[in-house]
């Protein structure tokens, strides 16, 4: 017997009759005609082969096959509505769901720590994996329901995905504290003889402000790259350089490192921080619950 060929409405007649015991019962129960709920037996038994249910004055009695299939039927049945139809609200505090997220160094270290203390306390069973986010495959891995959600910049509409904006954010430029090289007004020339160290947030190569530097006919004097953002303050410290970094983790880091801020000699256009996701989750409510944390979240930081 192949399951494909089994027509689920047949189970739930069956599930119907072993309950009830009674064919005129069921119809009512079902708002069906006896003949059709007659019918709908005939075929229950070619499809296992066995008479199922026998006709003792009003009352159909199980055979020892309908017996032994009956409550296994009725409880699998239970189970699917539920699962269909179930209203029960996600509950974040009994949960242990993990969620696989993905981003850039300024996400791990600007708001991750922040989200991960307040799971502690509203869901502390629920798991956050963070992963390094490769620009070349991050939607290929939602599109196959490897990560749930990712954190992007600068994404316009995109098919299938759904997009958040959490903020608009600015660059800030950075030095060591104590340098004599770096005063707080630099020239654009100044800057651009200067030694650089360059953020890039992901596995992309390039950079907007050196596009932006080339259109203008210039180019600065990079020594470092690196996607390792927390890497940043040390490195200035150390090389006497500067750097260019979001304006948040700028003054977060400012509490920790002997580092000062430099006006830029030069317009730079913000950016959004945002979130992405697949679209296929936008009902989900664990899913919905955790755009909202990190929205709330985010707020508060």
């Amino acid at each position: 017997m192949n399951i494909s060929n089994i027509d689920l409405n047949l189970l739930v007649v069956f599930k119907a009759i072993f309950e009830k015991r009674n064919i005129s019962k069921v119809a009512i129960d079902l708002g069906l005609s006896q003949p059709t709920i007659s019918h709908a037996l005939n075929r229950l038994r070619e499809t296992f082969d066995d008479e199922l249910f026998v006709r003792s004055g009003r009352v159909m009695i199980p055979t020892n096959k309908a017996s032994d299939l009956g409550p296994f039927i009725c409880e699998q049945l239970l189970l699917l509505e539920q699962g269909l139809f179930s209203n029960n609200e996600w509950n974040p505090l009994s949960s242990k769901k993990r969620f696989v997220l993905s981003g850039t160094a300024y996400d791990a270290s600007v708001w991750l720590p922040s989200l991960v203390s307040e799971f502690q306390v509203i869901a502390p069973s629920v798991k956050i994996d963070f992963k390094g986010i490769v620009y070349e495959t991050f939607l290929e891995k939602m599109n196959l329901g490897e990560v749930d959600l990712s954190f992007a910049a600068n994404l316009d509409t995109m098919k299938n995905f759904s997009i958040h904006t959490l903020s608009k954010r600015g660059f800030s430029l950075i030095a060591k504290k104590n340098s004599r090289r770096f005063v707080k007004n630099l020239s654009l020339e100044q800057y651009l003889k200067a030694e650089h160290i360059v953020y890039t947030p992901t596995e992309k190569t390039g950079s907007p402000i050196d596009t932006m530097l080339k259109t203008m006919g210039k180019k600065r004097n990079i020594v470092i790259t690196t996607s390792y953002l927390n890497s940043i303050p040390y490195l200035v410290c150390e090389k006497d350089c500067l750097a260019l970094v979001p304006d948040f983790f700028a003054e977060k880091v400012r509490q920790y490192f002997p580092i000062k801020l430099i006006n830029i000699p030069f317009d730079i256009p913000s950016f959004t921080h945002q979130m992405i996701w697949h679209r296929s989750l936008d009902n989900s409510a664990e899913h919905e619950w955790l755009r909202n944390t990190i929205i709330e979240n985010y707020k508060r930081i």
